[in-house]
């Protein structure tokens, strides 16, 4: 061993003492370092690849590609800062380990500033080591990277990429900031702690915590706020910022009930006599309520990492499985032709005009599907409607579609004959609830003489993020009585008109038609022919690589976040199940000397452990559970409203991730009980 007195009597050492003494250290822990440098190799490397694939040139130029960049610049944001925090984090548990370490050295002699010199060495040579594997590894694997992306988003892109100066650049000025700040917190963890306080800094916190009510209350009211927000929201325009209130206080409700929530079950266990006093039991729980305060953070930690993953995976999934189905319900017709807020007049002249371009073109009348209306967004409050601006439409979850329609217009697209006298309408709740059998328009009332739910008619095939209704009325007489009380601004024309064709032909053909009729529109335009707000054509095949391009690139990053969810969750189990081992080594050696055997040890490590480690697994579930009703709403703003195909993403995604967490439960069991059974 080092004489460290030597420090005292001689300012002057070897400054490759230092060095060596930190790569012997370095060795010596290779237990604890080697799983951090390899999750800092991984973090490293999943960054420049992201970052590389986002300012790739030959993505940014394919169509689609605008969008797809746009996914891949935010899930480098994303990535990074989740790395960050994620590294910085694992290193506490790294360093908890070596704080007895640093103690000794002191007591013997050893500076604190000394101790900085040791450690400024140990963190250059993970930084500089991790760095280099990392991006030379990220160099390595970014084509291979490139060609799953290009098979996700089905474009031929060029195979060009090659090392990137920006990625590697972008990747050492982050980590490297990460690498400064964890040397920075350490040092200071050292300079403010006594050598007394850094020799038992792995046993701070074992005086028996209370039972805190009002945190515990405090988590399970935020619990309850952010279950009643995924299950209550029905508006898949306002789920986006209520899904961030529900995460953050879902996340406040977990690390509350998990920090104070934790130690009031486990002291009523130990109230229960029968269950605490067998072997078993007795020193799993004894041991968790004594240093619930320092494993709760990491469990509540653990849990919602695994909520993240199983959502993000889940998601992301069910988007990519579902994703001819969802263009489908984008582009309901192979192509779609809209003629927005128009004088009556002019849609007529404009219907007459495109028939006419669409027979020339060969397409069978019955291949093609028209509908027209006035249509309008109204705030829905029961069964009164009043029209709202286009921001609040956008902004008010209780905002409606609403169609209304003339019964000829109504009969043509469904061939149902509607018999309606002045005064009445039917009304076709495609989604939504009305009651009762009348409707207040500024606040004159009239009579529902039928109500069809749902789509049975298909009247319209739209994707639907709000509730829509149909008012089908018996001539434009009815029209004009029912727009009589509309406020002046909202008295523009609204009347529109779109034509949906499906030939069922190929997706050459599909686009050849697309271009012909984009062509012509193009030219009415320029010549100003008609009076409309908009006038616009959608083709489906011409958008399918956009939204390859867009959903592709989504799973992509998904798919990476997931990853390094992953990573997090497996190595704090890690370090916890190691930091745990040494902590209860002399606790079970002194169990051993008063009586208890191997067996007994082995079944109360096996108690303990898989208490500790399936406690967050079951809470993730029951997270994800909850949530489930929200991240319904938004996959329909997605365009992904297959419920049966998102139910089963999330349940494969659930039994793969307990397939892994119950092999890493095995592989850190192992871990543990070697060290426990150390004990001398």
């Amino acid at each position: 061993m080092v004489n460290t007195f030597y420090f005292k009597e001689n300012s002057k050492v070897s400054k490759t003492f230092y060095m060596k003494l930190a790569w012997s250290n370095i060795k010596k822990n290779s237990g604890t370092y080697i799983p951090y440098l390899l999750t800092c190799i991984g973090t490293i490397t999943m960054y420049y690849i992201m970052y590389a694939l986002a300012n790739d040139v030959g993505l940014k130029d394919v169509f689609g590609g605008g969008e797809l960049g746009m996914i891949l610049i935010a899930g480098t944001y994303a990535l990074a800062f989740f790395s960050a925090v994620f590294l910085f984090y694992t290193h506490s548990f790294l360093i908890k380990k070596r704080k007895k370490e640093f103690g000794l050295y002191n007591i013997l002699g050893m500076e604190k500033k000394h101790i900085a010199k040791i450690l400024f060495y140990e963190t250059f040579y993970v930084s500089a080591g991790s760095l280099a594997a990392g991006v030379l590894a990220g160099t390595l694997l970014s084509k291979l990277f490139l060609l799953i992306l290009i098979k996700l988003i089905k474009i031929d892109v060029p195979v060009k990429l090659h090392f990137s100066g920006k990625a590697a650049l972008a990747a050492m000025i982050l980590f490297g900031i990460v690498f400064i700040l964890t040397f920075l917190e350490t040092v200071w963890q050292i300079r403010s702690s006594k050598p007394v306080e850094l020799l038992t800094g792995g046993n701070v916190g074992e005086k028996e915590p209370k039972t805190k009510w009002f945190i515990t209350i405090i988590g399970f009211i935020c619990l309850g706020i952010g279950y009643y927000i995924a299950i209550t929201t029905t508006s898949p325009l306002t789920a986006i910022p209520l899904f961030l209130l529900a995460v953050i206080v879902v996340m406040i409700g977990t690390y509350c009930l998990f920090t104070s929530g934790s130690i009031a079950i486990l002291k009523t266990f130990r109230k229960n006599k029968k269950y605490y006093y067998q072997t078993k039991h007795f020193t799993s729980v004894s041991g968790m309520i004594y240093r619930m305060k320092q494993n709760a953070v990491g469990l509540a930690n653990i849990c919602i990492l695994s909520t993240g993953f199983l959502l993000m995976i889940s998601a992301s999934i069910s988007l990519y499985a579902g994703l001819d189905e969802l263009v489908k319900q984008r582009y309901p017709d192979e192509i779609s032709v809209y003629m927005q807020r128009a004088e009556r007049a002019e849609t007529e002249r404009f219907k007459g005009d495109i028939r006419q371009e669409i027979e020339k073109m060969g397409i069978a009348k019955e291949d093609v599907v028209e509908e027209s209306g006035w249509t309008f967004a109204a705030f829905q409050s029961g069964n009164d409607f009043k029209i709202v601006s286009s921001m609040e439409a956008y902004t008010n979850a209780d905002v409606a579609m609403v169609n209304c329609m003339l019964a000829k217009d109504y009969e043509r697209l469904t061939g149902e004959t509607v018999t309606l006298a002045s005064g009445e309408m039917q009304v076709n709740v495609i989604t939504g609830n009305l009651s009762g059998d009348t409707i207040n328009f500024y606040g004159k009332e009239f009579k529902i003489k039928n109500k069809i739910e749902g789509d049975s008619n298909r009247i319209t095939k739209t994707y639907i993020v709000s509730n829509m209704y149909y008012f089908i009325f018996p001539d434009e007489a009815a029209i004009k009585e029912f727009y009589a009380g509309v406020p002046e601004e909202y008295q523009d024309n609204n009347y529109s008109y779109s034509i949906g064709i499906s030939t069922g032909a190929d997706a050459k053909t599909q686009m050849t038609q697309g271009d012909t009729l984009s062509k012509w529109l193009e030219d009415v335009k320029s010549k100003e022919a008609y009076q409309a707000d908009d006038i616009y054509i959608e083709c489906r095949e011409a958008n399918r690589d956009s939204i390859n391009s867009l959903y592709g690139g989504m799973f992509f990053v998904g798919i990476f976040m997931g990853i390094l969810f992953l990573m997090a969750t497996v190595l704090i189990i890690y370090y916890k199940q190691i930091s745990e081992g040494y902590d209860d080594r002399e606790r079970f050696d002194i169990m051993q000397k008063v009586g208890m055997s191997q067996k007994e040890v082995r079944r109360s490590i096996r108690s303990q452990v898989l208490t500790v480690f399936y406690i967050p697994l079951f809470t993730a579930c029951v997270h994800m559970t909850f949530a489930f009703p929200i991240m319904r709403r938004l996959m329909a703003l997605l365009n992904l409203t297959n419920v049966k195909l998102f139910i089963m993403a999330c349940i494969a995604t659930v039994i793969i991730f307990a397939i892994i967490y119950a092999l890493v439960y095995s592989l850190t069991a192992r871990t543990y009980y070697r060290i426990v059974r150390e004990a001398k």
